[in-house]
């Protein structure tokens, strides 16, 4: 997984989204910027292949298909951040925690249903509320064990709780 990092010129940093498998990072490229918006960084092991965008740009005219294949990543992409901007930055703290874990369980989570559960710092950076709040919501989702250990760094949850508490009233 990666997360890609915006560093507000006062130095205050935000999560702004997490990539997980089969992701393409540096999409905007593709439309004339000269530079990544975002800072990419590896949250955990990852195999990246790097194309230069002049070779994209080439694969693109002569396989049509590919840009089609570019277009619905992006709209992927785009998805998830309005969902992002939805859902993790609205409702209490305990909503928005349960909202960032039931992203995480749909979005990044292996075929046995584990994922890897973020920082705390950086659980913070991406619904922007306090760390301490994170740890407290996480440390009371398991004692509840809505979310337990799985497997090393690994954790599962209890998603029909989570989204219960993520869609409460």
């Amino acid at each position: 997984m990666v997360k890609l990092e915006y560093v507000a010129p006062n130095g205050d940093n935000r999560i702004i989204r997490l990539l997980g498998e089969g992701s393409v990072i540096g999409l905007e490229l593709l439309d004339t910027a000269e530079s990544y918006y975002y800072n990419a960084v590896a949250i955990d092991q990852v195999d990246l292949c790097k194309i230069p965008v002049s070779t994209v740009k080439h694969l693109e005219v002569k396989y049509p298909h590919m840009s089609h294949n570019i277009r619905e990543q992006l709209q992927r992409q785009l998805n998830l951040a309005d969902e992002w901007i939805f859902s993790l930055s609205t409702g209490t703290a305990k909503q928005r925690v349960a909202h960032l874990v039931r992203i995480l369980h749909e979005n990044y989570a292996d075929n046995n249903g584990a994922f890897i559960l973020l920082h705390r710092d950086d659980m913070a950076a991406i619904i922007s509320i306090a760390t301490e709040t994170i740890s407290r919501m996480v440390a009371k989702f398991k004692r509840k064990n809505i979310l337990y250990k799985s497997d090393g760094h690994l954790y599962k949850c209890d998603i029909s709780a989570i989204e219960k508490i993520a869609y409460s009233k």
